[in-house]
């Protein structure tokens, strides 16, 4: 009778030292946290220029224009007009009432100004009543014929292209300085955010 063979007891079994912990994200770097702050001021600087830009815009200044003509309200001027001044002359008042003096061209036709947009001096004496149509070269006359207290020029339309290409410069060059200025600063600083986070990730030694 055979007696089976038993093998021996393996006696405890160890527990497995536990594996090191992989390293635990470092602080952000010098780098790290410079582009940060790059994209920060990037951010700022650019809002404040945008802002500046728009004051700027906003300031124009609205010059009194150099009158070739002037009348009050019961009188008549007369201006010359040379070839290719279309559109270089326009009608001032010191009241909004434009309808109380008739452009006649030097053919006899009658034509109407182009209304203005509430532009005024600094000086709050002169309202732009209208850019003339000045098409035609020759003696133009205004007549104004009404019994009533005002006095109207005949003067470049220069200085309010002027003021409205400032303003209008200021007020879109300001929105895109800011615009860019801020999607490049947010840009920058996600980026910063993306490399803070990256060290955190990283895989555990073996």
């Amino acid at each position: 009778m055979s007696i089976p063979h038993t093998p021996p007891h393996p006696g405890p079994v160890g527990l497995a030292a536990p594996a090191p912990a992989g390293p635990v994200g470092d602080p952000p770097g010098p780098a790290v946290r410079g582009r940060t702050r790059i994209g920060g001021l990037t951010i700022g600087a650019a809002l404040l220029a945008g802002a500046l830009m728009v004051a700027f815009g906003a300031t124009a200044p609205s010059r009194t224009p150099e009158f070739i003509a002037q009348t009050d309200s019961t009188g008549t001027m007369t201006f010359e007009v040379h070839e290719r001044e279309e559109g270089s002359w326009a009608l001032y008042g010191n009241t909004e009432d434009a309808l109380l003096c008739r452009h006649i061209a030097p053919s006899g036709a009658t034509p109407l100004a182009e209304a203005g947009t509430g532009w005024r001096t600094d000086d709050g004496r002169w309202v732009l009543l209208g850019v003339l149509d000045t098409s035609e070269p020759g003696t133009h006359t205004f007549t104004c014929e009404r019994e009533r207290h005002g006095v109207f020029a005949v003067g470049g339309s220069d200085v309010v292209a002027a003021t409205r290409d400032r303003r209008i410069l200021g007020v879109a060059g300001g929105a895109a300085v800011a615009g860019i200025g801020l999607l490049v600063g947010l840009g920058v600083v996600v980026s910063a955010a993306a490399a803070r986070r990256r060290p955190a990730v990283a895989p555990a030694h073996e």
